[in-house]
């Protein structure tokens, strides 16, 4: 199983690059807290707390939206549009751990929106860059899947096939926040998984966002 890759750390906080197939409960040290989880089968900058302070901080970083949450993402098919905003309810079901999507609101849901714009584009795909106002569970799988769009790989919902290492083709690149402690501004950057001639291609041909 590949290791997590340290990306940034100071005595607060800990930024690591978690690998496909791995939770994020695995990728604690000892006396470290989660502050916020990506779906195992996605990879990604994850943050981590070093203790209980930097933990609280964390959270209401998160609990606030003042952290900014960019991701890339290929779907199976391409969207008629370029670039948009998807909006929907979401519910979510601990039998299967799965998350539902409606257009209209529903007793128990809870609001969710991202943005989405093209990056690059291939013969068979596209990767689309993800900017995610809300954090709800599996948000970005349960919206594509949605809009009849399922990310490529992500079976639970609505892939056509898997993918080698039962990954998904969905990364979280970029978190970008003010240290609660210093006030200085964060940037963490992962790059897509090594070795994946699609990601690769795709990451090679970035348009710059408009």
């Amino acid at each position: 199983m590949p290791e997590p890759r340290i990306l940034w750390e100071d005595e607060d906080l800990r930024a690591i690059v978690k690998p496909l197939g791995v939770s994020s409960e695995s990728c604690l040290h000892p006396g470290e807290f989660l502050i916020h989880r990506l779906d195992q089968p996605t990879s990604g900058v994850l943050l981590l707390a070093r203790n209980q302070t930097s933990a609280q901080w964390g959270s209401e970083l998160f609990a606030r939206r003042s952290v900014e949450k960019y991701y890339w993402v290929i779907p199976e098919t391409a969207f008629q549009a370029d670039e948009g905003r998807f909006h929907h309810w979401l519910s979510h079901q601990q039998k299967g751990n799965k998350s539902f999507a409606s257009a209209e609101p529903l007793p128990g849901q809870e609001e969710a929106w991202l943005d989405y714009q093209l990056r690059a584009r291939g013969d068979r795909y596209n990767l689309y860059e993800i900017r995610l106002w809300t954090g709800r569970t599996h948000q970005i799988r349960a919206q594509f899947a949605a809009e009849g769009h399922p990310i490529r790989g992500d079976l639970k919902y609505g892939a056509r096939r898997s993918l080698p290492g039962g990954g998904i083709d969905l990364l979280a690149r970029h978190l970008c926040f003010l240290h609660p402690r210093t006030h200085q501004q964060i940037d963490l950057i992962a790059e897509p998984p090594e070795g994946d001639r699609l990601w690769a291609a795709l990451a090679s041909s970035i348009i710059p966002p408009s």
